[in-house]
């Protein structure tokens, strides 16, 4: 996910990558209590699509979804239905 070259295999560990993010939240927020790296997944999801009007299909390729429906069921169901506008 992450390279490293200080890492035995060249990548960040999963654990390193929570650990240095708890202490970002920590130093930003004063607390990591309740936050989750995986958060970021929802937050860029939600912002593509109701920040930046990214349709719904551009979404699910970017998040890796095998099919719209997915992304459908998690990131636009408390947003108007006016975001959530698919390709011609």
């Amino acid at each position: 996910m992450f390279r490293s070259e200080k890492s035995t295999y060249g990548y960040l560990s999963h654990d390193n990558v929570n650990v240095r993010f708890k202490k970002y939240v920590e130093a930003v927020l004063g607390s990591s209590k309740g936050h989750h790296l995986y958060d970021t997944r929802h937050t860029y999801a939600t912002l593509l699509i109701t920040v930046f009007h990214v349709d719904v299909k551009t979404v699910s390729v970017l998040m890796g979804h095998s099919n719209i429906e997915t992304t459908l069921k998690y990131y636009t169901h408390s947003l108007p239905t006016c975001h959530m506008t698919l390709p011609v």
